[in-house]
């Protein structure tokens, strides 16, 4: 006999508001409270509620394409109020709907066009292998990134790999200290690659004259003891709190071929002190030396014997 009411299943009011709210804004099908893809969904607000939703295994694509920074926390953070639960998830949903401009990550936007009501909190099935998934809602928690700042951690990457092993840790713990745009770190590491050249120059040309000078540095790193000659400088020059601009580590200031700035006048004052005295011995003044051509050992004059004449042979 058929049931004269069939009310289905109950769910929580804020769990319906919920997903009614997601049904508006994302692609799906028109799915019924009793079906499956309701019913799953309807489960994971439960879980952010109860704080259970983190117990799934996450298998991100493309995870370097999304800023995933503390999204665990912020997800903990909404365990117990309905608003918290409500505000993450359409949080989430404006996040996704911003990764479609073209200045916003990530970069396959198709991938953004399949998202859908049913793969919003759990992704394709190619991902679970082993329980995980891929969660687009998780992706999407914080806004998604900067096209040109993604762009520029991978120029980033490749620069620090070409950067003196020597200085590079010491370089790059700097960086994040003083330079917090994208644009001057990445002007940070042009400068340190530049760096590598200069100092790989200076050893293949005069390597004995290097390993003094490189002995002479404090800690026997030529980073260090930059920095510290320019912190002290700016210090002296504008107080406790200066301001640290990326030029400062410019080999060249004026593109004349030849060492300036900041870098000349830490060698320079070295020569003075007499702590890099190994500098003294360069055949040319240090700020000479800058370019690969600068390096070039000229080449030695053959004095040409002068003869008497008459000491002439005569025939």
């Amino acid at each position: 006999m058929t049931p004269l009411f069939d009310d289905g299943p109950v769910y929580d009011p804020h769990v319906k508001s919920i997903i009614n709210y997601m049904l508006i804004h994302l692609r799906n099908n028109n799915p019924k409270p009793e079906s499956p893809v309701y019913a799953r969904n309807a489960a994971f607000i439960k879980e952010l509620y109860d704080g259970t939703f983190l117990r799934h295994n996450f298998v991100y694509s493309r995870i370097n394409q999304f800023d995933l920074d503390r999204v665990n926390e912020q997800v903990k953070a909404v365990k117990g109020s309905w608003q918290m639960v409500r505000n993450i998830v359409i949080g989430s949903l404006d996040h996704y709907e911003l990764a479609k401009s073209k200045d916003r990550m990530p970069f396959n936007k198709k991938f953004l066009d399949d998202i859908s009501f049913a793969t919003f909190f759990e992704g394709s099935v190619k991902f679970n292998p082993d329980g995980c998934f891929d969660s687009n809602f998780m992706k999407f928690v914080n806004e998604p990134k900067m096209s040109y700042n993604y762009n520029s951690d991978i120029t980033i990457g490749k620069l620090k790999d070409e950067t003196n092993a020597l200085f590079r840790k010491e370089a790059e713990s700097f960086c994040n200290k003083w330079f917090k745009m994208k644009h001057m770190q990445l002007s940070f590491w042009y400068e340190m690659v530049d760096w590598t050249r200069w100092l790989r120059c200076f050893r293949k040309t005069f390597p004995n004259i290097y390993g003094e000078f490189i002995a002479s540095c404090e800690d026997g790193n030529p980073f260090i003891d930059f920095k510290r000659f320019l912190l002290d400088r700016l210090k002296w020059k504008e107080g406790e709190n200066p301001v640290m601009n990326v030029y400062y580590f410019r080999l060249t200031r004026y593109d004349s071929g030849m060492l300036d700035g900041m870098f000349k006048e830490w060698l320079r004052t070295g020569i003075d002190r007499n702590k890099f005295n190994a500098l003294k011995q360069l055949p040319k003044s240090i700020d000479r030396y800058y370019t690969d051509e600068s390096f070039s050992k000229p080449e030695e004059k053959v004095e040409k014997k002068v003869v008497d004449v008459e000491d002439l042979p005569i025939f």
